[in-house]
């Protein structure tokens, strides 16, 4: 009886050494360490010992004053864990929980976005300025308070999320325009997503709803010269309208009432096109150096910057001057017509006092 009971307890001994090195050795396996990179916080490795093969749902939230709902992000995995960029913007000052769901367990971890001190902020503005632009607009433009490093590929750090937060895939024409002092940043959309009729990606695979919002956010910090840095970010809030195929109207120009001089349009025109595309010149057709600015995208300031006690005789529109879907003054973008597209239609404005009419 004794022997029978030594062999029995020797057995569930040697059972229960089992179950307890299994279960030691599967906890073992799920745990996960967090760990924020250093060039963001918009970007975090899970480090966890785990079987390749295995899988990981993975949630972002917001506990701050911009409350944000639980997002389930994609996750790309790699030797040491995954590696994770989440699709929207993680703003400074906030807080946010990650949560990590594997093998049934659930791991989760909060941690704040701080402001980095003694680093001055770098401001942007993007144009357009509308809250509503039409779906086949073809570019945003970044003006950037300061010089920032030109980086050939700085449009893989933006993308445009849809209402439900989820990234637009296929968005960029991949080339990052910079200006020469590395202040204006164009972002051209693919053509082909937003044009009719040119057949680049077919006309099936519009990038655009009309009546839909769409957020356009920095997923990446982007640096500038001097050290200073831009951190992720939303930049722009927009609602599409419908497609716009007609092309701008030029409706006055002129003296403005408090100084300097101003033009006019029917629509919202390109930033771009404006900034590069307008130039004047004194009665002797020498150059003059303005700075040109607008509140609404429609009407354009002029102030002049040297020398100022000049009186500018001629406004000059380049025939690239065109609206925010790149329709120009003398044909729309979609045009075909070979001598159309050839011909130089730039735009002479004399400045004659008393005259403020487009003519």
């Amino acid at each position: 009886m004794d022997k029978r009971f030594a062999q029995t307890f020797a057995f569930l001994l040697l059972f229960a050494l089992s179950i307890a090195c299994l279960f030691g050795c599967r906890q073992k396996a799920v745990e996960v360490e967090f760990r924020l990179e250093s060039d963001g916080p918009e970007v975090f490795i899970l480090n966890v010992d785990r079987d390749p093969q295995d899988s990981v749902r993975i949630r972002l939230t917001s506990e701050g004053e911009n409350r944000m709902p639980g997002v389930l992000l994609e996750s790309v995995a790699q030797d040491q864990g995954w590696l994770v960029r989440p699709s929207v913007a993680l703003l400074e000052d906030n807080m946010y929980e990650i949560s990590v769901t594997w093998d049934g367990k659930l791991y989760t971890r909060m941690w704040g976005v701080k402001k980095e001190p003694g680093r001055p902020n770098v401001k942007a503005v993007v144009y357009p300025l509308s809250e509503q632009i039409p779906e086949n607009t073809l570019q945003f433009h970044i003006q950037f308070s300061q010089s920032m490093v030109q980086n050939p590929r700085a449009y893989e750090l933006f993308q445009v999320l849809d209402s439900s937060r989820k990234p637009l895939q296929t968005l960029w024409r991949q080339k990052s325009e910079w200006n020469q002092d590395g202040t204006h940043l164009a972002l051209m959309i693919h053509p082909g997503r937003v044009k009719r009729g040119i057949e680049y990606l077919g006309d099936s695979l519009a990038l655009f709803r009309p009546g839909e919002s769409y957020t356009l956010v920095l997923v990446d910090t982007i640096r500038a010269e001097i050290g200073q840095a831009m951190t992720p970010q939303r930049l722009k809030q927009f609602r599409v309208k419908e497609f716009d195929s007609k092309v701008p109207q030029l409706l006055s120009y002129g003296a403005a009432q408090d100084s300097g001089y101003f033009v006019s349009f029917n629509e919202a025109m390109d930033y771009g096109t404006m900034c590069y595309g307008v130039s004047m010149y004194d009665k002797d057709n020498n150059r003059l150096k303005f700075t040109c600015t607008t509140a609404n995208d429609s009407t354009w300031e002029i102030q002049l910057d040297y020398p100022k006690n000049v009186e500018p005789s001629i406004l000059k529109l380049e025939d690239y001057v065109s609206d925010v879907c790149a329709n120009r003054m003398s044909r729309t973008f979609e045009v075909r017509n070979s001598d159309a597209i050839r011909e130089d239609s730039s735009v002479r404005l004399y400045l004659d006092p008393g005259i403020n009419t487009a003519r």
